[in-house]
């Protein structure tokens, strides 16, 4: 939580913008965020959203970097996925779980309505990530993490080999 104090006016901004989300929908995010401005990372769904945007997109941006080493990458995650496949960067079945990393995270990008790593789509693809072959301690106990926790450590893992000179 930020120790800064809100500069003068913000409390006021705060209380309009509760008013606004009482003509909201409640079953929208933006709803959720705008009641908790203050602080909006404070519950599990924010921290779920949270990890997947920012795990996700160092995955998609670690990517882009390999590519770019010898290449001009793609703009587009999808498509960066399929090119480092077809220049043998990645092999297929690290292909898909990095589509599946990217889906997971274009769920949380777009879903209006809160989402979180225990909705049982959500859940079930990240236990699939679990086949993905890590190279450190954390995949040999990854079926014991939860299944935030597993998402980054795989898209951690993925970043990890994709950025790191071969050994």
């Amino acid at each position: 939580m930020s120790n800064r104090e809100p500069r003068s006016g913000h409390e006021a901004t705060f209380e309009r913008l509760k008013v606004l989300t009482q003509n909201l929908p409640a079953h929208l995010e933006i709803h959720r965020l705008l009641l908790n401005l203050g602080d909006p990372a404070n519950d599990e769904m924010s921290k779920d959203r949270y990890t997947a945007l920012i795990a996700g997109g160092s995955v998609d941006e670690s990517l882009k970097l390999a590519i770019e080493k010898t290449s001009v990458a793609p703009k587009n995650f999808f498509d960066r996925i399929e090119k480092a496949k077809n220049i043998g960067l990645v092999r297929d079945g690290q292909a898909i779980e990095l589509h599946k990393i990217r889906l997971i995270r274009n769920v949380f990008a777009h879903a209006l309505a809160p989402i979180g790593f225990d909705d049982p789509s959500i859940s079930e693809a990240t236990k699939g990530l679990w086949d993905h072959p890590v190279s450190s301690w954390s995949g040999y106990f990854a079926p014991v993490f939860a299944p935030r926790h597993q998402y980054a450590i795989v898209c951690g893992e993925f970043c990890k080999q994709l950025l790191l000179p071969p050994q």
